[in-house]
């Protein structure tokens, strides 16, 4: 069964939230990163039951409303365990030097590589990504062909891997073993900027090219 997916565009690192629901408004929330009264107030007027809120990685710009939203909806967190620190520092998730409205949490449960998860009709593999964060993740929905990739790729670009735990060959590793051997027609909703296809970046990001300019 197919399901909408909304882009709400947060806080001042113009980062993607997604919110995804089915037919019966059943729904999961994707990197909750601020802005929380944008959130709940599209919630709520879509008259939506939200179980789940994932995460891709536990970067402040993707993790800072997650409490919040969890209050409002009594939705259940998840990350993987080698991001699940930082949902419990505003140090280890940078909200303390990007000064953004940080409470410290603890995931329901962790993600695992290669096992789904599923609220009403929406089911996603989880793909577990590292080199932009340890425990930086992807969202697969197979029947719709719909990549969630947090900061593994954006359109024409990759996510930075100079951060604390980030690692250039760990990261273009992730990328061909874990985002490519997707098929081409599948979507990615990135964690920053516009959507794209595998099959595009493939052919055109500098970064999957033979010549990249990972130095």
């Amino acid at each position: 069964m197919t399901f909408e997916i909304t882009r709400l565009i947060v806080t001042d690192l113009s980062e993607n939230c997604y919110i995804l629901f089915d037919p019966n408004n059943d729904a999961i929330v994707v990197d909750p990163g601020g802005e929380v009264d944008r959130i709940i107030q599209f919630i709520e007027q879509n008259r939506l039951k939200v179980g789940l809120i994932l995460n891709t990685h536990g970067h402040a710009d993707h993790i800072c409303a997650a409490k919040a939203v969890k209050k409002a909806t009594g939705a259940q967190v998840a990350i993987h365990p080698d991001d699940a620190p930082m949902m419990a520092s505003a140090l280890l998730c940078g909200a303390q030097w990007l000064e953004m409205d940080f409470e410290p949490m603890e995931p329901d449960f962790m993600l695992e590589h290669g096992k789904s998860v599923s609220f009403g009709a929406i089911e996603l593999e989880v793909r577990h990504t590292p080199g932009h964060s340890p425990g930086s993740c992807i969202f697969v929905d197979h029947e719709g062909a719909n990549i969630f990739s947090g900061d593994l790729i954006f359109k024409g670009a990759v996510g930075r891997w100079d951060l604390p735990g980030g690692d250039g060959s760990t990261l273009q590793k992730s990328l061909h073993d874990q985002l490519l051997t997707l098929p081409e027609n599948y979507r990615i909703h990135a964690g920053h900027g516009d959507a794209t296809t595998v099959g595009d970046e493939a052919r055109t990001n500098p970064f999957l090219q033979s010549d990249a300019p990972w130095q």
